[in-house]
């Protein structure tokens, strides 16, 4: 199973596999077998700490990691990803093993809102494929669109003046990093300047 991350470039995949199943694979009881995986060609292998592989095994709901337990590599995007497994001991037919790593989008930022981030990994014989993985971000503006509205209103006081009020922008129609402009307060303007 996989879960989009909070910075909406990246998938935390989860892969559970049976003990028995990697026991199978490893013939001469050592503790190690390779899988493959192949995620769809719009994500690659996070580089560097985002990549953040683990081993976790256990029974189902208490699962302790194995420390240095999994490597996950992919020399390009779209080619096959390659996890190497090292438990340590021989895999035990009554426990859970999971693994843990992070993709990434492969056009290095925000996908558009609907698109699918898929993942298939082979276990011997057996390819098992995720439900997949939707993109649920859309921006509220358009990517570089900056609101450069410049209109004031002015009201007519009864005083004899008129007020003039600043314009504030919504904050969705910019993209400062700055707090959110408030309304401005009115400010009279002398007669003499109307």
């Amino acid at each position: 199973s996989g879960k989009l991350q909070d910075n909406k470039q990246s998938v935390r995949w989860t892969i559970d596999i049976p003990g028995a199943d990697l026991a199978k694979l490893d013939a001469g009881n050592t503790g190690s077998v390779t899988l493959s995986d192949k995620l769809s060609d719009n994500m690659k292998v996070c580089a560097g700490s985002l990549l953040n592989a683990k081993l976790w095994s256990g029974r189902p709901g208490d699962l302790k990691e194995t420390p240095g337990g999994v490597t996950v590599a992919q020399a390009d995007a779209g080619d096959q990803v390659t996890i190497n497994i090292n438990n340590g001991a021989p895999f035990e037919g009554n426990k859970l093993y999971r693994i843990e790593y992070t993709s990434c989008t492969t056009s290095g930022v925000v996908d558009l809102k609907g698109t699918q981030y898929t993942n298939s990994v082979t276990i011997g014989d057996n390819t098992v494929a995720s439900d997949g993985v939707g993109q649920d971000y859309a921006p509220q503006t358009e990517p570089g669109r900056v609101a450069t509205s410049t209109a004031v209103s002015a009201i007519w006081k009864p005083s004899g003046r008129l007020w003039f009020r600043a314009p504030t922008l919504p904050p969705t129609t910019t993209r400062s990093t700055s707090p959110t402009p408030s309304a401005a307060p009115m400010r009279s303007v002398p007669r003499a300047c109307r």
